[in-house]
């Protein structure tokens, strides 16, 4: 089996970002969006790869390189999966409050990102700011997968933490 090279993705890249004027015409796709994508296709391989440290490598130079991104949320996504994979828990924390900032509570997406903020504290050890959350989550859309999950997470929490 051939070991992939970062420096052979980043060749490929090269020769993608030439080919970019002939593609974006024909496909009516501004050359700065087939970049962003190409950029992140090279991250997600590298994910898909198991090249965790890599990936993010990739993804925080697309996040600085392309702020305004249409790809952006799916990038930051990934980041807070790939910090959680690299138990840097902090950094997965402030991706997830980034992204529920964007989106609040309105959407189940953003219900999403702040359930993964709970989750995340409680891994953390953080179990209060973690049970406040859970508990928000059950006010705000009692009906929802996320109130169930949280439910269930602050009853195990006070399972485990009453001999604390």
């Amino acid at each position: 089996m051939i070991k992939k090279n970062y420096r052979y993705y980043l060749f490929i890249i090269g020769l993608l970002f030439n080919a970019i004027p002939l593609v974006a015409q024909e496909a009516k796709i501004s050359p700065s969006e087939k970049q962003e994508a190409i950029f992140l296709n090279l991250a997600e391989s590298l994910y898909k790869d198991g090249e965790y440290n890599r990936a993010l490598s990739v993804y925080l130079d697309f996040v600085d390189l392309y702020p305004d991104s249409s790809f952006l949320v799916r990038a930051l996504e990934t980041m807070a999966d790939l910090y959680e994979k690299l138990q840097k828990y902090p950094e997965a924390l402030n991706i997830y409050e980034t992204l529920y900032q964007r989106t609040g509570t309105s959407s189940s997406r953003g219900l999403f990102y702040y359930y993964n903020q709970a989750r995340i504290l409680n891994i953390m050890g953080d179990v209060d700011k973690a049970a406040k959350i859970y508990d928000e989550i059950v006010k705000i859309s009692p009906d929802s997968p996320y109130a169930k999950k949280s439910q269930i997470n602050n009853k195990l929490n006070s399972i485990f933490n009453q001999d604390s």
